[in-house]
């Protein structure tokens, strides 16, 4: 099978790019199976994943690229989605947290073709308690929901239920923290050439008819150097951060993809 790109507007993030490539490329498996038919299965399983970290890094775009790579029908939801209203309370109107989930997903179903649903489930915090009613989903244990990968994105990892952590379920969790200096002149070269293709693709003489190699050399150092400074910097552990994969001693700013689009 060719491999997959999930790098063209996104930069950064290389280990999270490949989990998320192999996720994408076992759900297209999934998806050409359920084509096919004849009981065939899958070579791979796709798994649930879970994207944690501080806001701003990259999480919403990585699922969204991941669904896009997958081939699937697309779901984008938020945890704000299935909170229950205060107007609707008081009309009597008011679904329980189940029914709004199992209602929602049942939608998708009959309207995904027979493909696997990527279901996107941004602030996945904000269902509290009642992401508990995702676990028969998330088990397979209802053959209904079967086709429905779960790409969930948190800022706030703490705030979830024990449940949902567990094996087969968000069993995949992957940190999305802060770039390092080399990711983030990957993000500002990225970032950058999203500004030229929104402003100056079809004007070039708006800027001293650069191309967009020469407009994107022409700031990405600048801006690297001036974000890296060292008074910018901060370690692992004073952010509170803990993971084997970093060391906590390890300085880093707190320039993130969303910032460089600000200042930019």
């Amino acid at each position: 099978m060719k491999k997959l790109k999930l790098t063209e507007n996104l930069g950064g993030l290389r280990e999270a790019k490949k989990i998320c490539r192999l996720n994408a490329e076992a759900i297209l498996e999934f998806n050409k199976c359920l084509v096919e038919g004849k009981g065939r299965k899958p070579l791979s399983k796709a798994q649930h994943i879970l994207l944690y970290g501080p806001p701003g890094t990259g999480k919403t775009l990585l699922a969204q690229a991941m669904a896009k790579h997958a081939q699937g029908f697309f779901l984008n939801l938020n945890g704000k989605d299935f909170s229950i209203k205060i107007n609707e309370l008081f009309a009597g109107k008011a679904e329980d947290m189940e029914s709004k989930i199992k209602s929602i997903f049942d939608i998708a179903i009959s309207e995904a073709g027979g493909k696997a649903i990527i279901a996107l489930i941004d602030e996945i915090d904000w269902m509290g308690n009642g992401g508990g009613e995702l676990l028969s989903i998330l088990d397979g244990t209802d053959d209904k929901y079967r086709t429905i990968f779960l790409v969930a994105t948190t800022n706030n990892k703490d705030a979830l239920i024990t449940a949902l952590l567990r094996p087969r379920r968000l069993s995949k969790k992957e940190l999305i923290s802060y770039p390092n200096n080399r990711e983030l002149l990957e993000i500002t070269k990225k970032v950058l050439e999203g500004y030229y293709q929104e402003k100056f693709k079809d004007h070039p003489q708006a800027f001293n008819n650069d191309t967009q190699t020469e407009f994107v050399n022409k700031f990405a150092d600048k801006l690297h150097k001036l974000m890296t400074q060292t008074k910018y910097a901060v370690t692992y552990k004073e952010l509170g951060i803990k993971s084997d994969k970093f060391d906590p001693n390890e300085g880093r700013t707190l320039f993130t993809g969303a910032d460089v689009w600000r200042i930019v």
